[in-house]
């Protein structure tokens, strides 16, 4: 595109059909300007010869075409060349590059640093009493599996002295296991003082309160310090 300004007013713009013109922001930006100072001092020019109004650029007769057609032709250009300046710099600046993206992170302040220190905390308060609570529950589950480990080994002792209690409590209360009295309880007619002093508590407070199995451990007890000599229906056993 090489513009040019004719004798009589008229800007005219000759462009070279072989290549497609695609002018830089920079180079844009340099004919506006040069055309803009050619139209401001020819308009100049004319107003001066035709005596113009200040306001309405109204020229003299035999200038006024002129200048009007250079001041319309001057507007076209400067408009049609801004557009064309606008175009190009957005073109450079946008471009096929892809938008930078910048993650910008919230400043860490001592009110957030002492409130993530007191969740911390909260937090480890909350799992230390879970952990404390578990290892409890454990300890306890342990603890009574044990004793039902000792309550199965001891029952299942029942019997090794091969006395016929069965005999005896059939003797001694008609085998009521369940019986029980101010003086004497269980199957066999345990003394209740005698059921405390070898242990029967272990089991329950009263011998009448005990299962079969654990009146007959503390039977064997007895019977391993005294024999059968407590009993007046040892002859059944």
């Amino acid at each position: 595109m090489q513009p040019r300004l004719a004798r009589n007013g008229v800007i005219k713009i000759s462009l070279d059909a072989r290549h497609e013109v695609r002018p830089t922001a920079a180079k844009v930006k340099s004919v506006r300007n040069s055309l803009l100072q050619k139209i401001s001092a020819r308009i100049s020019q004319s107003t001066r010869i035709g005596n113009a109004r200040h306001h309405g650029l109204r020229l003299a007769a035999p200038h006024r075409r002129g200048a009007t057609a250079l001041i319309a032709s001057g507007l076209l250009l400067t408009g049609l060349l801004g557009t064309a300046s606008a175009a190009a710099e957005l073109t450079s600046e946008s471009g096929n590059k892809s938008p930078e993206v910048r993650l910008v992170s919230p400043p860490v302040t001592a009110a957030a640093i002492a409130e993530a220190e007191a969740l911390a905390a909260k937090d480890a308060a909350i799992a230390n009493s879970v952990i404390a609570a578990g290892a409890a529950r454990l300890a306890d589950e342990q603890a009574q599996w044990r004793k039902q480990q000792a309550y199965e080994a001891l029952t299942a002792t029942a019997g090794r002295t091969g006395v016929d209690w069965d005999g005896i409590a059939f003797c001694e209360t008609e085998g009521n296991w369940s019986m029980r009295g101010p003086r004497y309880s269980g199957g066999v007619g345990f003394y209740n003082g005698t059921w405390e002093q070898f242990g029967g508590e272990e089991f329950a407070a009263n011998a009448g309160s005990a299962t079969r199995a654990e009146q007959i451990v503390v039977a064997e007890r007895v019977h391993d310090a005294f024999g059968l000599s407590g009993w007046g229906c040892r002859a059944y056993g």
